[in-house]
């Protein structure tokens, strides 16, 4: 049955299975059920929020296969419609889908065949846009937070077996739609994103009513190789947000039939795009695979279902099962075996003796020389030698290293004793490993918003030089 909708602002309560508050319950001791998911409102991270019912399960397990989708349906307001969805959902093994055009207002949750949506619409009534993420029963005790943020995004905090996921669904201006409002849409959405947790793993799903383009110039780390139609302004928007996100748009690292990829039809016919998009954090290789679903029916909506399947491969060391050395140890009772085995055990400690610190012993120009004669034994055809020296290489290239580090170490401490405070953190500076960029939309004189590097030098050089010769900033 579905549940009322519930209030925009206010402070977030957890909604038991009845859709009432916890201060309305008479035993608030008992516990029935799936821990309940906190609600927050207003786009933050939580408002007030109350503790789980009980602990949280382990949460979904990334090793095994999850399919996550995501489906302009165009309109979910009547719940009759559910039970066919979430047949659909089921008989496509859809885990998870983030459903755009839903036109629910207010926000609130109700469950039908299996699966639990949560929506996001306008706080007047209007039944206008709104967007949803449909979860199946079995993921559902793994939400932890429910944050609806307007008729166009929503977020969705679930616990897995490595940590936490943050799930958004989103529905972008359509092509008609003005420059400026597709613009603040991306600027939202990237404040949404700035509040979840920094090691949440990441996916975003929706309609986003753009193409990837097939030109990756620039953004070869968040589109792959397949995309499709040209790229335009809506397409710039797009790959920015996934760029700056490191993010990967699923669908463009998967070579399929075109019948496999277009997710939108026109209704006049002759257009077809692939406009519905699912992007994954590049934290993990999990993405596994993506392609649409034409099977997939629903009234009469003119999109397909796309569906990414994810899945966390670890690997594992294996142990060798090889031949084992096996010691004569019988041998040693005879005297002259013994003696002989101690004078040798004993001129090789007196080898070991006359060495220095084993850094020193491993210089840079060793590491080039077996380089060198590696190179020649491959180009002389020579397998063997060269997988020798492959290793013998790694093994002074990872000591080379060490020793890198170690110098680095002590200029850092020798520096600090000496308080030459630049010169240390110079060192330290080496040392650390550079955080990624992330680039946030800034604004030009003319209001347009700029997210890539060139832009923001020049917006920044345009600013500078107004600032010096005194006219207007903006």
């Amino acid at each position: 049955m579905q549940t009322p909708p519930m209030p925009t602002q206010g402070r977030g309560l957890p909604m038991t299975s009845a859709g009432q508050s916890p201060r309305e319950s008479r035993t608030p001791n008992r516990v029935v059920g799936p821990p309940i998911p906190t609600f927050s409102y207003g786009g933050g991270r939580g408002g007030a929020k109350a503790a789980p019912a009980r602990r949280i399960t382990p949460g979904i397990n990334l090793r095994r296969v999850l399919r996550v989708g995501s489906w302009n349906v165009l309109s979910l307001s009547n719940d009759r419609r559910l039970p066919l969805l979430s047949g659909e959902l089921s008989r496509l093994r859809v885990d998870i889908v983030g459903l755009s055009e839903t036109r629910r207002p207010g926000s609130g949750e109700t469950s039908s065949g299996g699966y639990t949506y949560y929506w996001s619409g306008m706080s007047n009534g209007h039944r206008d846009l709104e967007v949803s993420i449909g979860i199946s029963s079995k993921l559902q005790p793994s939400v932890v937070e429910v944050t609806p943020v307007d008729e166009r995004k929503i977020r969705v905090r679930m616990k897995h077996t490595l940590g936490f996921m943050s799930l958004l669904a989103v529905y972008a201006p359509t092509e008609v739609r003005k420059t400026e409002e597709k613009e603040m849409f991306y600027a939202k959405l990237d404040s949404v994103l700035d509040q979840c947790p920094p090691r949440d793993t990441l996916i975003v799903l929706g309609d986003f009513n753009a193409t990837t383009g097939t030109v990756r110039d620039g953004y070869e780390l968040c589109v792959g190789p397949h995309g499709s139609d040209t790229r335009n302004t809506k397409s710039s928007l797009l790959l920015n947000f996934p760029r700056s996100r490191r993010l990967r748009i699923a669908g463009s690292w998967y070579q399929r039939p075109e019948l496999h990829r277009w997710t939108w039809y026109s209704n006049a016919g002759g257009v077809a795009k692939e406009i519905d998009h699912v992007l994954v954090s590049t934290r993990w290789r999990i993405l596994q695979n993506c392609r649409v679903y034409r099977s997939a029916a629903f009234f009469g909506t003119d999109h397909i279902l796309a569906v990414a399947t994810l899945k966390l491969h670890v690997k594992s060391r294996r142990i060798s099962r090889g031949n084992h050395t096996v010691f004569q140890l019988e041998k040693l009772k005879d005297l002259t075996c013994a003696h002989e085995y101690a004078v040798a055990v004993s001129n090789r400690f007196d080898v070991l003796g006359a060495l220095v610190d084993p850094v020193e012993l491993w210089s840079v120009e060793q590491t080039l020389e077996k380089i060198e004669e590696s190179r020649a034994a491959r180009l002389a055809g020579n397998q063997d030698q060269h997988r020798v020296l492959s290793r013998r290489t790694r093994t002074l290239l990872r000591r080379d290293k060490k020793r890198y580090v170690r110098s680095l170490a002590e200029d850092v401490e020798g520096h600090l004793n000496t308080n030459d405070l630049r010169l240390a953190y110079r060192a330290l500076k080496k040392l650390r490993s550079k955080s990624p960029y992330r680039a946030s939309a800034i604004r030009t004189a003319d209001g347009r918003l700029v997210s890539d590097m060139e832009g923001q030098m020049a917006r920044g050089a345009e600013y500078y030089r107004a600032v010096v010769h005194g006219g207007p900033s903006n």
